[in-house]
């Protein structure tokens, strides 16, 4: 597939809710690096705690914890 494959990179509050879509398309295979600033779609700054992030690619999905701290 020349296009890639469709990923999903998602950043979630202790709550489940969605706060922020890092990735959303088509991505070729191998190594990528992914970084977020700690922000919200609208730029603001979102408050220390615990996060998770959801990636999904290739029929497959992960979700893993991270602390925000600022």
């Amino acid at each position: 597939n020349v296009e890639g494959s469709p990923v999903l990179l998602s950043i979630h509050d202790a709550t489940g809710r969605l706060v922020r879509t890092l990735v959303d398309g088509p991505s070729s295979a191998g190594m990528h690096t992914i970084s977020w600033d700690g922000t919200d779609p609208s730029g603001r700054s979102v408050t220390s705690g615990i996060y998770f992030y959801q990636l999904r690619a290739g029929g497959k999905q992960i979700t893993k914890r991270m602390l925000r701290m600022e």
